[in-house]
This record gives C-alpha cells, structure tokens and sequence, in this order.
C-alpha cells in the first residue's frame, strides 16, 4: 500500500507585484506520493538581494533533479536519508551559485536569500531551512512545529548571521528534520514564523478536522475543510509572502503498469 494522493493548495501573498518572493511545487519523478516544494525571499532592499532568492530557488530545483539523477543505477539510501540528502544538495547548490555570483559583482555577503525546502518521498517528509520560514505536522488532533525556535538557534550560534542566509557565507547553517507521513497528516509551509495569534487559529481549526480519512469520499470532505482552514490562516497573518497546505491521502493500491491485452485470457 502506498500514500498516492498528497493533495496541495498555495497562497501568494500581497507582495507578488513587488519582486521580493517566489516559490515552485514540482514532481521530479512524476510520479504519485511525491512532492518537492521550494520558496524564497529577499532579505535586504535591491536588486541584489532579488536576484539571490531567484537564483537560490533555479539551483535548488537543479540540485534536487541532480541528486535523483544519480541514484538512477546505484543503490538507493534509506527514505529517510533519500530526503535529508536530496535537502542537503538542493542547499548546496542553491548557497555555492548565490555566494559565488555575489564574488563575481564584488558583493560577497550582500546577495542572500531565506529560503525553506521540503520534500514528501516514499512516506517521508523532509524539510530544511536556512533564514526565515515555518511549517507545521498536524496529527491526531496536535500540531507539531518542524523548527524550533529561531531565537534559540541564533543562541547556539552565537552569530546569526554567520551562514544564516543563502548566499551569504560560502558555509551554510541549514536546518533540517524528516519524518514518517501517515494518512491523514497535513503539512502546513509559510513563508514567516506565524504570529502567536495565527498559531493558536491554526491550531484551535485544524484540531476540527478529522485526522483520519478511510475512504475517497472522507478524504474530500476533509480536504474541503483543510481548504478552508488554510484560507483563514493566510487572511490573518497580513506579512506571509507565500504559503502552502499540503494534505495525504489514505493508503490505496496505484496500479501504474499497463498489461497488454492480449496477455489477458
């Protein structure tokens, strides 16, 4: 049995006239139960800073398809390794172009770009981020934070702003996690930590919901009201640049091999 059905809904907030943000949902196998999803934001005012989160999202796509590309033949990893690895190139790929275009036009350390990642392959779930950003597991009735605390992590560093950014060092501090998805979980990504208000709206709707989805007409229904439960988040928190729910269907069987006819008796 399989997750096959991983049903996703997107928000693009205020500031798409402004060229400060972008974001890309992909397949890289075209096949079902996987998705790959990128956003990225300026983190300073200029031209400079709108070409880092571009070039940051064109070459973690690149380095996510690379990745995959080499597996073809070899061994595969583990699912769980498979997905934080897939993370740690698509990083790599996006921090060495943005840094090294940046010592091209003498502006190493002002091109930087947040960018957040995540990936759903073979019932796993990666995410990784380096800046702003935030997403959230809900199951069974809780919701469950894939960061932590970013003033946290600016403690353990010590510098925030060593690496802390796409671009801005030629090393990268990335975070990351992976879990398993069951049916049933919801994956909520936005652009910017939500504001206390907007977590405990996430929190009180998506505890209305219910979790587990045994049939196709269920997992409508409930995708409806994920729908909505989405659409009232993104209304409340005025500064989000992009946003995106993400909700997985119940294991089914996914016939994907045709047989020809006349093999049949």
């Amino acid at each position: 049995m399989a997750l096959t059905k991983i049903d996703c809904h997107l928000f693009r907030g205020a500031d798409a006239q402004l060229e400060t943000s972008s974001y890309v949902v992909v397949n890289p196998h075209w096949q079902p139960g996987r998705v790959v999803f990128v956003g990225a934001c300026a983190v300073r005012q200029g031209v400079g800073s709108q070409v880092a989160y571009k070039l940051s999202i064109q070459h973690f796509l690149e380095g996510v398809l690379s990745y995959f590309a080499s597996l073809n033949g070899g061994g595969e990893p583990r699912s769980e390794e498979k997905s934080l690895k897939v993370l740690e190139e698509a990083f790599r790929s996006a921090n060495t172009a943005v840094h090294e275009f940046g010592l091209k036009l003498a502006a190493g350390g002002r091109m930087a770009s947040s960018l957040l990642g995540l990936v759903i392959e073979n019932k796993v779930i990666a995410a990784a981020r380096a800046g702003e950003g935030a997403a959230y597991l809900f199951r069974d009735g809780s919701l469950f934070p894939f960061f932590g605390d970013k003033d946290e992590l600016n403690k353990v560093t010590k510098d925030p702003a060593l690496g802390s950014f796409v671009g801005a060092q030629l090393q990268i501090a990335v975070e990351l996690v992976s879990v398993p998805i069951e049916p049933g979980d919801k994956i909520f990504v936005f652009s910017r930590p939500l504001h206390v208000r907007s977590q405990g709206l996430l929190c009180n709707a998506a505890s209305e919901l219910r979790t587990e989805a045994t049939e196709l007409q269920d997992f409508n229904e409930v995708q409806l009201a994920c729908e909505e439960l989405f659409e009232r988040v993104c209304a409340d928190s005025e500064d989000l640049e992009f946003a995106m729910a993400a909700n997985v269907g119940p294991e089914a069987l996914y016939l994907w091999k045709r047989v020809p006819t006349g093999l049949i008796e």
